[in-house]
């Protein structure tokens, strides 16, 4: 679930109960257990992007796209069926104020090793979370060839070896996303992405990183920086958290 800021979104009104106040909405999730983990994130300026183009690794400021409709949250859910996850997400306050959009997670072949997120109590009990590593498919990345398939390799026995990731997968094509928003008063279920760009997550992890810089060295040998661009997002709690 990424929770989107909608320049079209309505203000925030406490006597709409369509939606929910945030810390209602987590606790509802939690006690049920749909929702696994999540939290808000620093504002998209505060990003670093993470690619390698010719051997070169580059780091940037910012988010990997210029757009109106950033990624302000996430939240890892799980459900018996799609109707209980729909209806559950429907209800978050950002659903009225911006959007919502549901991608089902798409392991690999080879299971769990490959990108299958674990969930429930595993993943409560890694500690605190620091980072959202985004993993976007761009226009002006390489191909992914033999060498990209090695690089995986090579990355995920990093990863083993140093157990920095909670969780993380890879997501269902963008078109086949499920948008949902609160607008005067009705809910308005969409399939397919919110705007058309060549530029979209196509995966995620969870960090567990002491530093953004430390978060960046690491995604600087995953195959996708070279294949697309990593984005990575500091999470940002809200007070008494």
């Amino acid at each position: 679930m990424l929770v989107r800021v909608d320049p079209e979104g309505e203000p925030d009104d406490p006597t709409d109960t369509s939606v929910m106040e945030i810390e209602e909405w987590v606790a509802e999730g939690d006690r049920r257990g749909i929702r696994v983990i999540g939290d808000r994130l620093r504002p998209p300026q505060e990003a670093r992007v993470v690619k390698r183009r010719a051997g070169d690794v580059l780091v940037t400021d910012g988010p990997f796209a210029e757009t109106r409709e950033w990624i302000a949250g996430f939240d890892l859910l799980q459900g018996d069926d799609r109707d209980e996850v729909v209806e559950f997400a429907s209800r978050h306050p950002m659903a009225k104020g911006g959007r919502i959009e549901l991608r089902e997670v798409w392991p690999f072949d080879d299971g769990p090793a490959a990108g299958e997120p674990e969930l429930g109590e595993a993943v409560r009990d890694r500690g605190p979370f620091t980072v959202l590593q985004l993993v976007c498919d761009t226009a002006d990345g390489e191909p992914w060839d033999a060498a990209a398939g090695d690089e995986f390799g090579v990355w995920f026995a990093e990863q083993e070896r140093d157990r920095y990731i909670a969780t993380g997968g890879r997501l269902r094509p963008s078109s086949e996303a499920t948008t949902l928003r609160r607008r005067g008063g009705e809910l308005l279920v969409t399939q397919g992405p919110f705007a058309e760009t060549t530029e979209f997550v196509s995966g995620f992890d969870v960090l567990t990183c002491d530093t953004l810089e430390q978060a960046a060295a690491y995604a600087s040998r995953h195959p996708m920086s070279r294949v697309g661009a990593i984005e990575l997002r500091q999470v940002w709690p809200f007070e008494g958290e």
